[in-house]
Parts: C-alpha cells; sequence; structure tokens
C-alpha cells in the first residue's frame, strides 16, 4: 500500500542520513583521540560507529538484502554496543578511579555476554518475518522477542545498568555545573544522555535519539576542541 511505501522510504531516507553522519562525525572522533589519547573519545568513536553500522545494516535490510546474520549484526550494534560504548565513554570521563574500574569491568563482562549469545543462540523465530519492514527486536504484531527470554532479559539489564550510568553522570555534572556555575559544560552531557535514553526505542524516536546524542558531541568544546578529519 502506499502507507507501507511512505513508511519504508520514511526508514531508509533516515537509515542513509543517521549512517553519514554517524561516519562523520565517528572519524572527528577517532582524529580527536589521534591528537588527544583520551580514552573516552575512543569509546565515543565506538558508540557512534555503532550508530552508523546499525543504520546501515537496516539500509541494506530495507533494500532487500536480508537474513540471520544481517539481522544479528544488527542487534549487536543497536541494542547491545551503542548505550553501553556512550556509558562507558560517559563513567571514563566523570568517574572517580576507583569506581570508575568497578562500573566499567561490569559493563565489559555484560557486554562480552551478551556479544556471545548475540551471535550463537538460536533464534526463537525466523527472521524472515520482518519482510522488507524496519528491523526490530521483536516479532512482528507480538511483544516476543527474536531471542530467548534469558538473552532478552540479559540485554535489558545491560540497558539498564547503562541508562544508571548515563542519568547518574548527568547529576553529577548537574550539581557540579550549579557548584561552579558553569552552565554551558552541562549542555553537551544532557544533550548525550537525553538522546542516548530516546535511541533505545525501536520506532520513529530512536532516529531523534541518535540526532540528539550527535548535537551534544558537536556542542561538546571538548570533544571537538581541534577538529580535523583524519588522513
Amino acid at each position: 500500500t502506499s502507507r507501507t511505501f511512505g513508511r519504508v522510504l520514511m526508514n531508509t531516507v533516515t537509515s542513509v542520513i543517521t549512517a553519514a553522519l554517524a561516519l562523520v562525525f565517528t572519524l572527528a572522533l577517532l582524529s580527536q583521540y589521534i591528537v588527544g589519547r583520551k580514552p573516552h573519545q575512543l569509546v565515543w568513536a565506538v558508540s557512534l560507529g555503532s550508530v552508523g553500522t546499525a543504520s546501515f545494516l537496516q539500509w541494506l535490510w530495507l533494500a532487500g538484502v536480508t537474513g540471520e546474520v544481517l539481522f544479528r549484526l544488527w542487534y549487536l550494534a543497536a541494542v547491545i554496543l551503542v548505550l553501553v560504548s556512550l556509558a562507558t565513554g560517559m563513567a571514563l570521563l566523570l568517574f572517580p578511579k576507583g569506581l570508575k574500574y568497578v562500573v566499567i569491568g561490569i559493563l565489559l563482562v555484560l557486554t562480552f555476554a551478551a556479544v556471545i549469545l548475540d551471535l550463537v543462540v538460536p533464534l526463537r523465530a525466523d527472521v524472515a518475518i520482518l519482510q522488507v519492514s524496519s528491523l526490530h527486536a521483536k516479532q512482528p504484531g507480538t511483544n516476543a522477542s527474536f531471542y530467548p527470554e534469558y538473552v532478552e532479559g540479559l540485554t535489558w539489564f545491560l540497558s539498564v545498568i547503562a541508562g544508571l550510568v548515563l542519568i547518574g553522570s548527568a547529576a553529577y555534572l548537574g550539581v557540579l555545573v550549579i557548584l561552579k556555575r558553569e552552565f554551558r559544560r552541562a549542555i553537551p552531557i544532557i544533550l548525550v544522555t537525553v538522546g542516548a535514553m530516546m535511541a533505545q526505542d525501536e520506532g520513529v524516536v530512536a532516529p531523534i535519539g541518535f540526532g540528539i546524542v550527535l548535537i551534544g558531541l558537536l556542542s561538546s568544546r571538548e570533544t571537538f576542541a581541534s577538529y580535523r578529519i583524519p588522513r
């Protein structure tokens, strides 16, 4: 129908634009890491690279390149890596040393387990039922995940931990900004936090969330103080 065609067209355009923007900002963050050697910049580059990868895989799916391998790679990039790598970068940037290593250690262990399960656990349904619609972790017309409940539960728990890290980072920075009256420094972190939470939605909110994350990183003077594209 015309409504289905319009939705597919909109998803296709959104995927292409998001992938292109994510590529640009990933290169910028890698450039900053080469210059400044700050670990959070490298981790955030992984996050934006995951956004770009997920959007590119979404575009391939809409173009008719489908299959279980592509679905699993999309799930890895979009559902597992985007939020957790943003949270890891935030912990590296803001958390004190002791707490930083504990939080990052927990995130790494959970992420490693989620990645292994994503790649090897049999799916509960054939991803072909998605046809040419957008990629989703849930089966169409139901609330059932393509993955077994324990995989979905682990992914959910990982997202909760990462979300708490982002919220805690925003709260910590908010208090710090109020005490030091440096309100402009809070804007990038707030944008990244809000955008990351929105990006976890599987509907039309996700691209908006990705856009807010990109704006937050772009507005960060620390992230793009000496912007250049790697040669």
